[in-house]
């Protein structure tokens, strides 16, 4: 559900996350997002442990660290979605304070 939100926002988005963690939540949907997403032409700016699944419209950094969530900042939205592969939780905050925030969380951990 977070990642069709995102699709249908057509919004560029931010994102930090552990690319396998969150491919084993997601490994047969998460492909066609990405699929999606650059039909859709929508932007990514997203901060890694390891190179992207594609680089097409995408902007990375990566870093020796493990996420433990998945966090997307797109729009006025923050999404965060628990890499537990037992029993994941997804939450969307539709705020525009705390998606400024986010913002500028992400900037810094992009510095």
């Amino acid at each position: 559900s977070i990642l069709e939100d995102i699709i249908h926002a057509k919004k560029d988005f931010l994102c930090y996350t552990s690319k396998n963690e969150l491919l084993k939540i997601l490994e047969y949907y998460f492909p066609n997002f990405i699929k999606r997403r650059i039909k859709a032409r929508i932007k990514a700016k997203l901060i890694l442990n390891e190179k992207p699944i594609a680089e097409k419209l995408t902007e990375y950094k990566i870093v020796d660290k493990k996420f433990n969530t998945a966090t997307w900042i797109y729009g006025n939205k923050v999404a965060i979605l628990s890499l537990t592969k037992q029993e994941p939780i997804g939450i969307v905050i539709e705020n525009k304070e705390i998606a400024e925030t986010q913002r500028i969380v992400f900037d810094l951990m992009w510095e």
